[in-house]
């Protein structure tokens, strides 16, 4: 599987990681949702 590398800020990583950890996911998972509901649409 390709890997997917991305640059952020470190407080937007762990505000990131905060929001998508009270979802019950890992940031991982919250960006593959994302990238599938884009291209659902």
């Amino acid at each position: 599987m390709p890997t997917l590398r991305i640059k952020l800020e470190e407080d937007m990583k762990i505000n990131l990681d905060g929001l998508f950890g009270s979802l019950g996911l890992d940031t991982q998972t919250a960006v593959r949702m994302f990238f599938c509901a884009a291209i659902a649409r």
